[in-house]
């Protein structure tokens, strides 16, 4: 068996709501050098809890080397079915050979909602420890009120007028804070009802990586994008201003993005992006390279 992917998740057990529902999130990372076509597959590990589970998004995905998947698995207990407590894990495993190279994720308890316990015996009556435990905190605030009101007051001074402060500069609240970024994993372009990876360029050949970038986020309700990851020779694509498909094997697409407010910064891409990028301004695309 070969390790292709890491998985992780930062919940070791997960409470369900009063309705049976809850989410679990993992993370998917390609440990290797090659870029991967990972298959992805919630597992329940009790009998018939597996028709409870639900993967949201795609269950395959491309992952470049180094990339990492947030993968979010949803739990839906169906309704007049007893809760009860349960594990589920992910696996990954790689489409092009699936029975030698998978891997298991770590294992999450799944537990129905917390119920106050009963006193034993029944009948609603609480033990006598609780009725002598309220007896005692009676007894102290009693105390305590009579304290206040027989305690001698002390000698009033003569009021002295207090000195005028100066007048306080009131302080402007603070800044609301920035909106989050949203990433998109394999962007995709509507061409007709079908939906076409986007091409790296906004026109035919010309204002290619951030311009369609930026162009891409717009669609979505962003102002920019904030960084993105391109791969060469994928086709097909689609141009995003004309929805031009490219089908040759020099057609090279977006396949990551993350959008957000408009930057006040330069664009910072990853080494493996721009070299990318500057192997398809070689081959003739317009791209502007961030300095």
């Amino acid at each position: 068996m070969t390790r292709l992917f890491d998985i992780t998740t930062t919940q070791d057990a997960l409470e369900l709501d009063r309705q049976g529902q809850g989410k679990v999130v993992f993370t998917v990372t390609n440990v290797t050098r090659q870029p991967q076509r990972c298959g992805l597959r919630p597992r329940g590990l009790d009998a018939g809890k597996a028709a409870w589970l639900r993967l949201v998004g795609e269950a395959e995905r491309d992952f470049v080397p180094g990339m990492v998947h947030q993968v979010e698995v949803g739990i839906a207990v169906p309704p007049g079915t007893p809760l009860e407590k349960f594990r589920l894990r992910l696996d990954a495993y790689s489409v092009a050979n699936p029975d030698d190279d998978f891997t298991e994720g770590p294992l999450v308890q799944v537990l129905p909602p917390s119920v106050a316990p009963v006193a034993p015996g029944g009948g609603g009556r609480m033990p006598w420890w609780v009725w002598l435990a309220i007896a005692l905190v009676v007894l102290a605030v009693g105390g305590l009120v009579a304290y206040l009101v027989n305690r001698k007051a002390p000698p009033v001074d003569s009021p002295v007028a207090p000195a005028s402060a100066p007048a306080s500069t009131p302080t402007p609240p603070p800044p609301p804070p920035p909106p989050p970024l949203v990433e998109f994993d394999n962007p995709r372009i509507d061409v007709g009802g079908r939906q076409v990876g986007l091409d790296v360029c906004r026109e035919w050949g010309a204002n290619c990586g951030q311009a369609a970038a930026n162009a891409f986020c717009q669609q979505q309700g962003h102002s920019a994008a904030h960084s993105f990851k391109v791969t060469q020779d994928a086709p097909p694509t689609a141009i995003i201003s004309t929805k031009q498909i490219c089908d040759a094997p020099g057609c090279d697409r977006i396949n990551w993005i993350q959008c957000g407010p408009r930057l006040t910064r330069p664009i910072h891409l990853s080494a493996e992006t721009l070299m990318q990028l500057e192997g398809m301004r070689r081959r003739g695309k317009h791209i502007s390279l961030p300095e």
